[in-house]
């Protein structure tokens, strides 16, 4: 299946122009994958020898976790090749395969803009679990007000005494083993309505060693000697640059933390050259919705996650 990325990008592409991703990310995904055998399955969707969508289920969790209760699963069907019984057909056969996995739900998420993917899943049984919105920020034509809005941030986080810096320039302690405390600390103030477990150590490092993840573009916040926030984007070879996840310690929100952390990976994008850095984020985040507005993100289309029982 390593060899599938390639064509497997080119499928996402092709059901919407603006969501690129980069084969190497998927690579490097299914390479950590193919050390749990048997709790996730990719596939390719073939009418003849052309490629018309791709399929996947995947239980939620850590190997020798708690019992696998959710499983992720997908259909998408390039827009000349969508069926609505070859959609039904291909998405029986993930369901049925995580449900023997020892999934009891499963969860798809669509674009609000995927009307086909989004009518069929209702048309089998799921219903509208989560929204999230998201967002998009030019950096060319926003270049100099983001700069200031990023000197401006600095300067008052600097006057509580908290020091914002890349990862790198950490030096006290593990400062991986402090980002993974403070990630496992704030995952569970996500708005979800399932609870995930909390990835172990080992998995959560082979995530962020990426491809994509560069330890130098992680931006991290300390009080004293106190990891308080981090905050990075993810800088995939081919395609968008996305935010990956921004972190504050609960005592220290509402502080300007959060707001500096991503101005920090902002700023960074523009020196890089970036042009175009996105985010999503769901609609309960009120805080979180409530900094990308004011950092001049606009709207596109956001995600729909829908829920259904199959055990």
């Amino acid at each position: 299946m390593l060899g599938d990325a390639d064509l497997y990008a080119e499928v996402i592409s092709a059901i919407h122009p603006d969501e690129i991703v980069d084969p190497d990310v998927l690579r490097a995904r299914w390479s950590n994958e193919a050390a749990h055998p048997g709790r996730q399955s990719r596939y390719l969707v073939l009418d003849g020898e052309q490629v018309g969508g791709l399929a996947f289920w995947a239980l939620a969790g850590d190997a020798g976790g708690d019992e696998p209760h959710l499983a992720n699963v997908n259909v998408r069907l390039v827009p000349e090749r969508q069926s609505e019984g070859d959609f039904k057909r291909i998405l029986r056969q993930m369901e049925a395969e995580s449900a023997a996995a020892g999934a009891r739900i499963a969860r798809a998420v669509t674009r609000e803009d995927e009307q086909f993917h989004r009518r069929n899943l209702v048309g089998n049984g799921y219903h509208v679990d989560r929204i999230s919105r998201s967002w998009k920020l030019d950096l060319v034509s926003e270049r100099k007000r983001l700069i200031d809005a990023r000197s401006k941030s600095r300067d008052s986080i600097i006057r509580q005494g908290v020091i914002v810096s890349q990862l790198s320039s950490v030096a006290e302690g593990d400062a991986w083993s402090r980002l993974y405390d403070l990630m496992a600390e704030t995952v569970a103030d996500i708005p979800t309505t399932i609870r995930e477990p909390i990835p172990n150590s080992n998995v959560w490092m082979l995530k962020m060693h990426a491809p994509d993840i560069h330890p130098d573009r992680i931006w991290t916040a300390l009080k004293g000697s106190r990891l308080i926030g981090y905050s990075y984007l993810s800088y995939p070879a081919a395609g968008d640059v996305w935010t990956g996840y921004t972190a504050v310690a609960r005592e220290y929100r509402g502080r300007g933390v959060a707001r500096a952390l991503k101005l920090e990976t902002i700023g960074q994008a523009i020196e890089l050259g970036i042009q175009l850095v996105k985010t999503d984020n769901d609609v309960e985040n009120l805080a979180i919705l409530h900094i990308n507005e004011s950092l001049g993100y606009e709207p596109m289309p956001g995600f729909i996650s829908y829920l259904k029982g199959i055990g």
